[in-house]
């Protein structure tokens, strides 16, 4: 697997490892053979499942683009980086292959999941006597994962207005940043 994942790092996507073992009294001599095979190349990346999320949301976590040599580390990293957003149930990234050609189609397969939430509660405090809250937050605004945020929260003695928007991405780089505009009273 180890040899396999170095050569996949030089563009080789499919690898044929064989050991061949020879015992000589009492030592073991370990010899791996290693088949090439061609080189590969990323042709085309394609994006299907995503009805809501824009492809520029997928695209940035994938660690390869159209061209790029084949490679099953960055691929699985890929695979990784796209489940961590939070937004999608199922990932599975499929290869293409050509037999003629050393270029290779990549398919991103996506399953959206729910991003909205809604919350409502509600209590009773020595402090500030009944509470209520509600917050509503949507974590894919747009299609665009960008999250916006309100909650409400009333006492007898206390009321807090609180909006939020965050971008994970901000100015087109992994930085997120973010917004709070609150109100509290007592």
């Amino acid at each position: 697997k180890n040899i396999t994942d170095e050569a996949s790092q030089s563009g080789y996507a499919f690898v044929e490892v064989y050991p061949i073992i020879k015992k000589n009294n009492n030592f073991v001599e370990l010899i791996f053979e290693i088949e090439e095979g061609k080189k590969i190349y990323i042709d085309k990346i394609s994006i299907t499942g995503n009805l809501k999320t824009v492809d520029k949301v997928v695209r940035r976590e994938l660690e390869l683009v159209d061209g790029d040599p084949f490679n099953s580390v960055k691929l699985r990293q890929s695979e990784r980086n796209i489940k961590n957003t939070g937004l999608f149930d199922n990932v599975e990234i499929k290869l293409d292959d050509s037999i003629d050609s050393n270029k290779t189609n990549l398919e991103v397969d996506i399953k959206e999941r729910a991003t909205g939430q809604f919350s409502v509660g509600g209590g009773f405090s020595s402090l500030d006597g009944a509470i209520g809250n509600i917050s509503i937050k949507e974590s894919n605004l747009f299609g665009e994962a960008k999250e916006l945020g309100l909650a409400l929260a009333i006492s007898t003695r206390r009321s807090e207005i609180d909006l939020s928007y965050t971008n994970p991405y901000f100015l087109d780089k992994d930085i997120a940043a973010g917004i709070d505009i609150f109100n509290i009273r007592r």
